[in-house]
C-alpha cells in the first residue's frame, strides 16, 4: 500500500516503464536460478539469450528514466522562473 502512495502522483508512461523494468529484474533473478544448476550463463544458448534481453530491458530503462528526468527537470525549471518574475 505504502508503494501504491508514493507512485500514485508518477506519470503513467513512467510507471509502464517500471512495470516492465521489474518485470526484467524478476525474468533475470529466474535466470540466474538456472544458472546455478548449469554452472555457465552461457550454457543452455537460451539462457544467454534471456540474460541479454534482460540487460537490453535494463538499458531501455535506464535511456527512459533519464529522458522522463529530463523532461521533468525542464517543467520544474520553467515553473521556478514564472515564480520569480
Amino acid at each position: 500500500m505504502g508503494l501504491r502512495l508514493i507512485s500514485s502522483n508518477i506519470h503513467p508512461s513512467a510507471k509502464k516503464s517500471g512495470g516492465i523494468v521489474a518485470l526484467a529484474f524478476f525474468i533475470f533473478a529466474i535466470s540466474d536460478l538456472v544458472e546455478v544448476r548449469t554452472g555457465a550463463w552461457w550454457k543452455p544458448w537460451w539462457l544467454f539469450l534471456m540474460k541479454a534481453i534482460c540487460v537490453c530491458v535494463f538499458l531501455w530503462g535506464y535511456i527512459q528514466w533519464r529522458i522522463y528526468r529530463k523532461k521533468s527537470m525542464e517543467g520544474k525549471s520553467s515553473m521556478d522562473d514564472s515564480k520569480q518574475e
